[in-house]
């Protein structure tokens, strides 16, 4: 793959659904040049927990980055994909009522898995970024391919 001769640092971003766990494969004959970075947002299925201690027991790079969901969700509330102002923690600040709290689901992913896999790819200096995501997918990143964000 011409792309990774290009770069001293890459990490994949892995979540472990079947579009990572085939980047994964595909890129076998890289994985000495790849770091998978998967965000452990402390709710994950015990059968994803194990799927996760198989893959890191069989890349040579692998750093499990860690984020607290079920602590984001108690202060923020449950993700959602429409929220009503009044759910909201201002919009509860704001009206008094107690209504249960609510959060779109971007601000919790962004918050526990998006901004600290950024982080951690920034940390270790990467300068390719690598995601399993289809462009049939209803909701993807917006970024391309080749386009550089914060220096990656």
């Amino acid at each position: 793959m011409k792309e990774l001769e290009r770069h001293d640092r890459a990490v994949l971003q892995f979540s472990g659904g079947k579009d990572s766990l085939a980047c994964l494969s595909l890129l076998q004959p890289w994985w000495e040049k790849i770091t998978v970075l998967w965000a452990n947002t402390g709710d994950a299925f015990p059968e994803t927990i194990e799927q996760m201690r198989r893959i890191r027991d069989a890349v040579p790079h692998f750093i499990e980055v860690r984020s607290d969901a079920t602590a984001h969700i108690a202060d923020y509330g449950w993700p959602v994909d429409v929220v009503p102002t009044t759910n909201t923690a201002v919009g509860k600040m704001l009206d008094g009522h107690d209504r249960p709290l609510l959060q779109h689901y971007t601000s919790c992913c962004g918050t526990n898995i998006w901004r600290p896999l950024c982080a951690a790819a920034a940390d270790l200096g990467a300068t390719l970024v690598i995601r399993g995501q289809r462009l049939d997918e209803h909701s993807r990143s917006s970024l391309l391919s080749g386009e550089i964000v914060e220096g990656i």
